[in-house]
């Protein structure tokens, strides 16, 4: 279990306009642990409160925690009960009261601390836990792009999705990366209330603070307040919230090190590996290939003798010893001894959580065939093809997307791509004919030169599927089939699958 300090740090490293509102409504007096291939919940005594039977489980946040059976997420409370039986295929933990869950090809759904489903986002493509009463959420646009913005918690979009990235809200600012990937801070009303200037932001914490990243080759660590002005000085390698304090190094890959508010080494870099205080008194460090416990002086107060450790929580900690997890008091002496083949993920999150990760966001399942459909009949309104005729000549299509004569085929098919027509789905317009005449060279002979005039024999859309919608071609064929069955103005439809990802749509009239 060497890995949860080293697991904490990369954790912390990546975390860029990131983490949870609040850690302070963890139950640590439940904790999730892996015996026997199985997850259940123990006390600090190492007592079982809820037998080993999930394939994997959270902390209790807000009274719930997140389980996996069967290879499916539902919720218990702290009883052992069902919440929500093990039906989705992704779910977030609760924050504020919501929870997201996605069931099988299903769009992100708000639920409530009862179960009660709230709402359904069909247009976005992944969203996260909420915060401060917003949410994050993400579309695709039709060029491909991701971009997000923010929900309230009836659903609405009260931040439009403008942004390449955008992190949690505290202290009434969150961090958002602009179309240069550059972070500033903005409110929950959407203005912007620090410019964009920084490589990545951080969440403010509690007294109003936030480690930024400057640009440029150095990519040192530094801490704003929210004006924005720097009251410690960008020169840290690698800068980790810890509470009242940071965890820092002072270059890459050197040694760890803590100081306070204002950038002053309280505990100068000396240790290999080392994590945070957290809410206590003691911090888990590496020395000599083994983790102990220094106190906020750096005096070395548990000797090194741990696989690996976490920080101190309620007057305990979990370490491990021959691959086996305990849980130690603050004396370093087990007082449950090791048996545990491993602790929930998130046991170890401090405050800050990184915001990629499937653990505080789901992303859609979702294919929408009404969307495909509505792109279909724009494509074809006013009985035309995109504003050409049907079917359009060569002129018509080189001046509608813009091809280059060099650019037309002459034995194979003329294609052009159309963009997204949804969040895991591309469409191209193909057309099949030969567009070229032999005129005279004007010797004895012919060349071949484009016929401006010449029209397609045949017109296709290839509808192309991919990452969630990958394999689903049959269901897009079937959702087609029966919102087209009746035809489109004069046009007429033939639908098929091409392999497990692929809709092509034939367009006659």
């Amino acid at each position: 279990m060497r890995e949860v300090i080293v697991w904490v740090l990369l954790l912390a490293l990546f975390c860029v306009s990131c983490g949870t509102p609040s850690s302070g409504d963890i139950d640590y007096n439940l904790i999730p642990v892996q015996q026997g291939g199985r997850f259940g919940y123990i006390n600090p005594k190492g007592e079982y409160v809820i037998n080993p039977q999930f394939d994997d489980a959270t902390m209790f946040r807000e009274g719930i925690a997140r389980v996996k059976k069967d290879g499916k997420y539902g919720y218990i409370r702290k009883d052992g009960s069902y919440l929500c039986l093990p039906t989705y295929i992704s779910a977030t933990p609760f924050q504020e009261g919501i929870a997201w869950v996605v069931k099988e090809k299903g769009a992100p759904t708000a639920i409530d601390a009862d179960g009660k489903e709230l709402f359904t986002v069909k247009e976005s493509y992944s969203v996260f836990c909420y915060s401060e009463g917003l949410a994050g959420f993400s579309v695709r646009t039709d060029d491909g792009d991701i971009k997000w913005g923010y929900l309230d918690k009836k659903g609405k979009v009260v931040i439009p999705p403008i942004y390449k990235e955008v992190g949690f809200f505290s202290q009434g600012l969150a961090s958002v990366k602009d179309n240069n990937h550059l972070s500033g801070y903005i409110d929950v009303k959407g203005n912007l209330k620090i410019a964009h200037q920084y490589a990545n932001g951080e969440k403010f914490n509690k007294s109003g603070l936030a480690i930024v990243q400057t640009t440029g080759d150095d990519d040192l660590y530094g801490v704003i307040n929210k004006d924005g002005k720097f009251v410690i000085n960008p020169q840290f390698a690698t800068l980790i919230p810890d509470n009242d304090g940071f965890l820092v190094q002072m270059e890459k890959h050197g040694d760890f090190g803590y100081c306070d508010t204002k950038g002053k080494l309280t505990i100068n870099p000396q240790f290999a590996e080392a994590s945070t205080f957290g809410n206590g008194e003691l911090a888990p460090v590496l020395v000599g290939g083994s983790v102990g416990y220094i106190n906020k002086k750096g005096i070395m107060v548990i000797p090194p003798q741990f696989e690996a450790a976490t920080f101190f929580v309620h007057n305990y900690a979990l370490a491990s010893s021959g691959k086996k997890i305990g849980i130690i008091n603050q004396e370093g002496k087990y007082v449950v001894n090791p048996q545990f083949q491993s602790i929930a993920n998130d046991f170890s999150y401090n405050v800050d959580e990184i915001k990629n990760t499937p653990f505080i966001r789901v992303e859609s399942q979702y294919i929408d065939i009404d969307k495909i459909v509505d792109k279909i009949e724009t494509l074809l309104a006013n009985n035309m093809l995109d504003g050409m005729s049907f079917p359009p000549t060569v002129e018509e299509i080189q001046v509608r997307y813009k091809i280059e004569d060099s650019k037309v085929p002459v034995y194979s098919d003329l294609e052009t791509y159309l963009g997204y027509w949804g969040q895991n789905i591309s469409a191209r317009l193909i057309l099949n004919g030969y567009f070229y005449k032999e005129v005279s060279d004007g010797w004895w002979g012919t060349k071949r030169v484009i016929d401006k005039q010449a029209k397609a024999d045949k017109v296709q859309l290839h509808v192309n599927l991919f990452y969630v919608a990958a394999g689903r071609s049959e269901e897009v064929k079937d959702g087609l089939l029966k919102a087209l069955n009746k035809g489109y103005g004069n046009y007429k439809f033939n639908i098929q699958c091409k392999g497990k990802s692929s809709v092509v749509i034939d367009i006659s009239r």
